[in-house]
């Protein structure tokens, strides 16, 4: 960053800013403006490498791992997140006869009177079923959770990275050919690093709070559509 440029009489300010990004941006700003413009863009580019890393993640481990003669593929949604606000997709694949690979993705931004949040999330998850036709009848497998949150509560802002890890279990019904109830919970230890401030406190340069806590990882009454 260049700071201490001191303009002459009537010569406009200004400030060149050089991201990690490899990018340098110009923008007519005050002294005072810095850091929220530099804050804001840190967060925007943290939150990108996260679903990037997800999203690499994800393309190679379906293309090491889903040979074509053994696809089958489910699409689904979770009701109980559609009612506390928080639209998502989830996707099903079958890499053996009892094994089925699960990712789903979830996001929201609210405020509801003193309360605000903003979360993104991804969720893959391994499963082993029990009866000779995955998708259907009881489960259980390993489930994790990568997301990015910010929320406010009681005047106390958090925002930060939550990492877990966990057992799954569920049950899905077959309510047709292509369509399956299913209804499914799981729970682990999280690991979480956040900036942790008041409404009345300058927002920390770096992470202030982090710890593991035991947490619910998944509850879940989805609506499965069973491409073939």
């Amino acid at each position: 960053h260049s700071y201490g440029y001191a303009p002459s009489s009537g010569e406009n300010l200004t400030s060149k800013i050089s991201f990690k990004s490899d990018a340098t941006y110009y923008f007519h700003i005050t002294e005072p403006c810095r850091k929220v413009v530099e804050y804001s863009f840190s967060i925007y580019i943290h939150m990108k490498n996260i679903l990037r890393g997800c999203l690499v993640a994800a393309t190679l481990w379906m293309g090491v791992c889903l040979p074509s003669s053994a696809q089958r593929v489910s699409l689904k949604t979770n009701s109980l997140y559609w009612l506390a606000g928080t639209p998502n997709l989830g996707a099903e694949f079958r890499l053996s006869r009892h094994i089925t690979l699960d990712l789903e993705g979830a996001f929201n931004k609210y405020h509801v009177s003193s309360f605000q949040t903003r979360m993104i999330s991804f969720s893959p998850e391994v499963r082993h079923w029990f009866s000779r036709r995955p998708g259907t009848g009881h489960f259980v497998g390993g489930t994790s959770l990568i997301s990015n949150y910010r929320f406010t509560l009681s005047g106390t802002t958090h925002n930060g990275d939550a990492f877990g890890v966990g057992p799954v279990y569920g049950y899905s019904l077959p309510l047709g050919r292509h369509w399956n109830m299913e209804a499914s919970v799981g729970a682990g230890l999280v690991y979480y690093r956040e900036k942790k401030y008041g409404t009345s406190e300058m927002v920390p340069e770096d992470v202030n709070h982090k710890g593991f806590t035991l947490a619910p990882l998944k509850i879940g009454l989805s609506f499965v559509y069973v491409i073939k």
